[in-house]
Parts: C-alpha cells; sequence; structure tokens
C-alpha cells in the first residue's frame, strides 16, 4: 500500500486521532480529527507540542490512561481513547457517540415513563381493591389515596382536605408529620397553601415553606 492510499484509509475512519512520539509531539492525525473541530486546523500539524492541545483538552495526559467523555457545544460528546503504540508512541482516538449517549436518555426517560405508568396503575389497583372490600365506609378510600399520593409523588406525607363552603376540612393523613386532628376546618385564605391553591384553581408547589414564610405565615 502506498502512501497516499493509506492516508485515505486513515482519514476514512469513523474516529478521529492523534499520535503522539515519545517526546509528546504529535506526529500524525487525521481528517476525522479536524472534522470533529475540537482543536483548531493550525494545531494538528506534526511537531505540535502535546501541551497545546491540551489547553482545549484538558485531560491529555503522555500516558495511557482511562477512556473518558469529552463534552463540546451544542450537546456533543466525544469518547477519548488512548493506547500505547511502539516504539513508545502514544494514540490519542476521538470518537463522537452523541447519538448513542441520546439514545440511551431517550431510553431511560422511556424507562421511567414506564415505571411511572406502572405505579399509577397499582396505586389505582389498590384503591379499587379498598372501595370494593368498604363500600359504605369512605374514610378507608381516604385513607388509601393519601398513602398512594404520597408514594406516587415520592413524598413522606400527604393531606386530602375537602372544601366546605368557605373552609377545608381534614379528612385524611399519611405521615409522621405532626398535623390537625381528622375533621378539624380551617378557613381558606391565601396564606396558607391549599387556600391559595382553592381560590386560585391550580397547583402550587413550595421548594420550602419555612422559607417562604411572608406569602405563606400560617
Amino acid at each position: 500500500m502506498n502512501a497516499s492510499a493509506l492516508r485515505a484509509a486513515l482519514d476514512a475512519l469513523p474516529v478521529g486521532f492523534a499520535l503522539f512520539d515519545a517526546d509528546g509531539r504529535l506526529a500524525a492525525s487525521n481528517a476525522r480529527l479536524a472534522d470533529l473541530k475540537l482543536f483548531p486546523k493550525r494545531l494538528l500539524k506534526q511537531g505540535t507540542a502535546m501541551s497545546a492541545l491540551r489547553a482545549i483538552d484538558a485531560g491529555l495526559q503522555r500516558r495511557v490512561s482511562r477512556p473518558r467523555e469529552l463534552q463540546l457545544p451544542k450537546g456533543v460528546t466525544l469518547r477519548v481513547t488512548t493506547s500505547r503504540v511502539p516504539p513508545g508512541h502514544l494514540l490519542v482516538t476521538y470518537e463522537d457517540i452523541t447519538a448513542q449517549k441520546r439514545a440511551e436518555t431517550e431510553l431511560g426517560r422511556a424507562r421511567a415513563e414506564a415505571n411511572e405508568a406502572l405505579e399509577r396503575q397499582t396505586a389505582t389497583a389498590e384503591i379499587l381493591k379498598v372501595i370494593s372490600s368498604s363500600p359504605a365506609d369512605i374514610q378507608p378510600v381516604l385513607d388509601a389515596v393519601a398513602e398512594n399520593a404520597a408514594r406516587l409523588c415520592q413524598a413522606t406525607d400527604a393531606i386530602i382536605q375537602l372544601k366546605e363552603g368557605d373552609r377545608l376540612r381534614w379528612v385524611a393523613h399519611y405521615g409522621n408529620i405532626p398535623n390537625l386532628p381528622r375533621d378539624s376546618t380551617r378557613t381558606i385564605t391565601r396564606e396558607i397553601v391549599t387556600g391559595r391553591a382553592v381560590l386560585e384553581g391550580r397547583q402550587i408547589h413550595v421548594h420550602d415553606l419555612q422559607a417562604e414564610s411572608v406569602d405563606y405565615p400560617l
């Protein structure tokens, strides 16, 4: 194989590579490495010191290291691998694995959605089971709804309140956080989270209730 054919074969590789000599200087690279636009083309020439490329890829070392991932702008991810090549050269390869990472993300999202759907189905089945076992008593049903709501929301505590005129009545509670006794009532006001949710007709999420004491003093 002549030199031009070898160069064409190296440039056609799906991964970019940089070959460093024993002194840590660039001995060879291919077109794919330039196409990745990781390093400026002016640096991809024989004799460039590894330190100059390290200013861009801080993980470059003069020894073999574990495979790593390198994040580029616009969500591009490269897998970087190193190996020793006789006589004392270091081969560094850069592979674009963006599509693979996106596929893994989508697969993870699909699994999470499937698990969430299964949890909802399980919760619904448990509530229906309670309803069928106590058709004349609504309290076990409310308790089951509170418990399953806490589990679905990954919460440690859940309360169900019933709107009665201008007041809210506590009808079910799950968890260990101290709360008002069952059947206690409270005036609907914007100074409590549930009251504001009722008045505004929307979901309200408060990350830290103690930190929001100005808006919710009660």
